[in-house]
């Protein structure tokens, strides 16, 4: 009981001092309203990782005037200073994280699959977003700075958690191989490593996506369901999957630059049918996950990234890039690898666990099921009764036509149907 006392002292002498420092900082930074009232620490509790505390704002302060000086109560303090501030609320929930353990490994959390497990907070809780709420990821940052593995701890937890009635993954990646290592599970249902596969599997979403609006129609008419899953409370013995579309490294799709005139036709398809996903998709449980390294106005599309409702930034090398990511041109410059922003309503600072191939393989290894049933090995199978032979390495006319292509093979088919043909300019010349 003495030592008990003596532990409960010393920590109030701690948060003591603590809370002197900062009223002295303040005074110095001329942070005060007319009054002389300031910034004030409350519920200040000590954390594993740092300082925790309610800010509260007087009158004639603002949160963007703290943000102005986060510089100076960092370096004041020796630490990282993250806070955030809930619309039409006078309270700043503020973080002084002093240690930050980096050796947390990563594990399985139990979740939905609506839940998309990120990473951990600072102080090792678990980031758990839910995309009904916050539809459509966008994940960015510079080499080795943590994307790959973040995708790891989001696929890995969806795949242990549900089964492949529950989800359905769509995978993309034509740029690099990393989400090879998923493409077994039976849980994905089509795995796109090149532009004519990539077109096949968004022209399949799109199929699927006005099937599903089909069919949740006639109960939003009555008044008994909004979106999926208002649906499977209806239909509990016929319910609809969550499905995810994954793209890997997606600048590769935005870039036309050197690309002859096919693969640039082949890819305002595939943007045009992204587009239709991330402004229809969240509704029909269809969502994006994309992720791309440096992002520029070349690289990513304005209303894709204006539709992904969770933002996360890790390292980028440049202002530039953190100010169309974030809308802030300094957040994300400082980051140290596998740490993380994300914005929703508010931003929030994160950092991913340790994982690496062999624990994700011992994870998911209960899934795999090689030659699963997929997109691909169903339209082989559907060719193969047609005796029609497929090769997806090369453009398949019959599966990948642009909406052009069928108009103009729709209209070739009236009868005594005569083209348009260009009228000749200036006058005959007469003999």
């Amino acid at each position: 009981m003495f030592k008990k006392l003596i532990k409960d002292l010393n920590r109030s002498k701690d948060l003591g001092e603590f809370e002197r420092k900062w009223i002295t900082l303040m005074a110095n930074l001329k942070l005060y309203n007319e009054l002389k009232q300031t910034f004030s620490l409350n519920n200040l509790v000590k954390a594993k990782y740092g300082y925790k505390a309610d800010i509260l704002i007087v009158a004639g302060l603002n949160s963007k005037q703290l943000e102005e000086k986060r510089i100076y109560i960092e370096d004041f303090y020796g630490c990282m200073f993250v806070f955030n501030k809930a619309k039409r609320c006078n309270i700043i929930h503020a973080e002084f994280i002093f240690n930050i353990d980096k050796k947390i490994e990563f594990k399985i959390i139990k979740a939905k699959p609506t839940e998309i497990y990120l990473a951990n907070t600072y102080s090792n809780e678990s980031i758990l977003l839910d995309v009904v709420k916050y539809p459509h990821l966008l994940i960015t940052g510079g080499t080795r700075s943590g994307k790959s593995k973040l995708m790891d701890c989001i696929l890995t937890n969806l795949i242990v958690n549900c089964s492949r009635f529950e989800l359905e993954l769509y995978l993309v990646q034509v740029a690099k191989s990393d989400l090879v290592l998923y493409e077994n599970c039976k849980q994905t249902r089509a795995f796109a490593d090149n532009l004519e596969k990539t077109l096949i599997l968004l022209q399949h979403i799109d199929k699927k996506m006005l099937d599903r609006n089909n069919l949740i129609k006639p109960l939003r008419q009555e008044a008994k369901a909004d979106n999926y899953l208002d649906y499977n409370k209806v239909n509990p013995l016929n319910e609809l999957s969550t499905v995810y579309v994954v793209f890997d490294e997606m600048s590769s799709l935005f870039q036309v630059k050197g690309d002859n005139k096919e693969a640039k036709k082949l890819k305002e398809e595939i943007i045009s049918l992204i587009r239709r996903i991330a402004q229809f998709g969240a509704g029909l449980g269809v969502f994006l996950i994309c992720s791309l390294q440096r992002p520029t106005a070349d690289n990513l599309d304005p209303f894709i990234r204006s539709q992904c409702t969770c933002i996360i930034s890790f390292r980028q090398n440049n202002s530039k890039s953190s100010e169309i990511v974030l809308d802030d041109g300094q957040m994300a410059l400082g980051l140290e690898q596998r740490e993380f922003i994300y914005y929703t309503n508010k931003h929030n600072y994160g950092i991913v666990p340790l994982v690496n191939n062999k624990k994700i393989y011992n994870y998911i290894k209960p899934k795999l099921e090689t030659k699963h049933r997929d997109l691909f090995r169903d339209l082989k199978k559907q060719k193969y009764r047609n005796c029609i032979p497929v090769d997806f390495t090369k453009v398949d006319k019959d599966l990948v036509k642009t909406k052009e292509d069928k108009l103009k093979e729709n209209i070739s088919k009236i009868s005594n149907f005569v083209p348009y043909t260009q009228p000749k300019h200036g006058r005959e010349k007469v003999k």
